[in-house]
């Protein structure tokens, strides 16, 4: 069961753009609660995902505190499995929210003709220094 409100949602993380969105329509959009929507927006707070601020809002005369959410990422990855966003783990290495598969961006190999950064001085050609 948890991992059904899990994949549901991430899913409803996955949608958003960048525009802010009410906690309470997030959690409609993923069929759970404010309160276990806010667990899943921690959690992807925390991995750099999303923003939050809260916004006073005036209802029967009344300040009313609202939550709001917003995708961070510009271009947002997205898992070639599942579908679902993939969340950054630093140097360019990012993880499936929901089922967990690695991915990296395919970086061009060096040959062993060609130089590479760790080469030795005397591969390429250069003298030592004296």
């Amino acid at each position: 069961m948890v991992n059904l409100k899990r994949k549901r949602a991430w899913h409803a993380i996955s949608q958003m753009d960048g525009e802010w969105i009410d906690i309470k329509e997030l959690a409609a959009q993923a069929g759970l609660t404010p309160i276990e929507m806010s667990r899943y927006l921690r959690e992807a707070k925390v991995l750099g995902l999303v923003e939050y601020r809260k916004v006073g809002r005036w209802k029967n005369g009344a300040c009313k505190t609202v939550s709001l959410w917003r995708f961070r990422l510009n271009s947002k990855p997205l898992c070639p499995r599942c579908g679902h966003v993939l969340a950054p783990l630093g140097d360019d290495v990012f993880e499936c929210v929901v089922c967990g598969v690695g991915w990296k961006p395919v970086s061009r190999p060096f040959s062993c003709g060609e130089g590479g950064p760790n080469q030795s001085a005397s591969k390429r050609g250069e003298k030592r220094r004296k």
